[in-house]
């Protein structure tokens, strides 16, 4: 039974019914638990579990001893109050643990900064599309059910075309949920959220009111998560988001058209379209990321030389570093090659190249 009530409210409504009665919540972190494979999953669900029936009882603790004093402890402490007791014992044992692995995430994506990769995080609300995205781009493997809540840990891989750039799928948004819930989700969040690119990925199949609703709700998440709220309208921009209607083979022109208008309307740039089954627009969509992240190709031009390391040696470190377009050769021997580079990369290569490596 679903009730969303407040906590006085539900106890009422559970004691006059004689059953457990569930809140949306509660009935949401039941979904979760059974998906929870991972240890970071089972985790951060277990907490915001926890903080929800921490809740509960104390609303049942404060109607158990109102006006009287329970003996139980001898000190007026009942049942219920030593099991909120436990309750925050374990959350605080929980909230160590997710406090190394959020530490660990940090530290890996500083490593992943520091070798020059970019990352490009995937967000959305639930069932969005975002792990079919994922795979289509990363050719990774990871879980793609057409069902709630089948992501909860944050997985991350390779674009395929260019080894620099990583891709990060998590768990998608749901609108009107407690902010302790969601804090209890923000180790998982962050490693998608805190990124040199953000893909917003709203369906673009829902009904009208459905899709203005769930972006709504995902305008609404990234702007308090990811943007700072005051002037989430003036860096949209800056921060390189990019907004992507998936599922859109099964739409008209004009009911496409319509979604488009709905997400300029949000402040957006006008979205992409894809679709990754028929893999409509996918291309199209990889070549602006591409062209957010790094800006316009760089053409690099790499020269012969009788001493020193061999040529392909640093068409190797080329490939390493940047996502490779086009590649010459002229009658010297000279190589030119049309690259996507961060600047980052750029820097590294010519001045490892011993002048062997410069701009056109």
């Amino acid at each position: 039974m679903q009730v969303v009530h407040y906590e006085r409210q539900l106890v009422a409504v559970g004691e006059a019914a004689g059953v457990e009665v569930w809140d949306r919540v509660r009935l949401l972190l039941s979904l979760f638990t059974s998906h929870a494979n991972s240890l970071e999953a089972r985790t951060q669900v277990r907490i915001a579990r926890l903080q929800s029936d921490r809740t509960v009882l104390r609303e049942l603790a404060n109607q158990t001893t109102t006006g009287e004093r329970a003996g139980y402890g001898g000190g007026g402490v009942t049942a219920l109050q030593a099991v909120i007791a436990n309750i925050n014992r374990e959350l605080t044992s929980l909230r160590k643990r997710q406090q190394k692995h959020s530490k660990a995430q940090s530290e890996r994506r500083r490593q992943r900064m520091r070798s020059g990769a970019v990352t490009v995080g995937i967000a959305g609300y639930i069932n969005a599309g975002k792990s079919s995205f994922f795979l289509k781009m990363s050719g990774k493997e990871v879980l793609v059910e057409d069902k709630l809540f089948s992501t909860l840990e944050t997985t991350v891989g390779r674009l395929a075309a260019s080894p620099r750039v990583l891709l990060a799928d998590t768990i998608g948004f749901i609108d009107n949920l407690p902010n302790a819930t969601l804090d209890a989700f923000r180790a998982t969040l962050a490693e998608a959220l805190e990124c040199d690119m953000l893909l917003l990925l709203v369906d673009a199949t829902d009904k009208l009111s459905e899709f203005e609703r769930k972006l709504s709700a995902t305008r609404r998440e990234i702007n308090t998560r990811y943007l700072s709220e005051d002037q989430a309208e003036e860096i949209i921009a800056e921060r390189k988001i990019m907004c992507v209607l998936t599922k859109i083979e099964s739409l008209t022109p004009e009911e496409l058209a319509q979604k488009e208008a709905m997400v300029i309307d949000c402040g957006y740039n006008k979205p992409m379209a894809i679709s990754v089954h028929q893999n409509l627009g996918i291309d199209k969509l990889q070549d602006e990321m591409l062209v957010m992240l790094f800006g316009q190709p760089t053409t690099l031009l790499l020269t012969q030389a009788d001493v020193g390391r061999n040529i392909e040696g640093y068409v190797a470190d080329v490939y390493d570093a940047a996502m490779v377009i086009d590649k010459t050769v002229d009658a010297e021997g000279t190589i030119a090659m049309e690259v996507w580079i961060s600047e980052q990369s750029l820097a590294r290569i010519i001045a490892n190249s011993n002048g062997r490596i410069g701009v056109k």
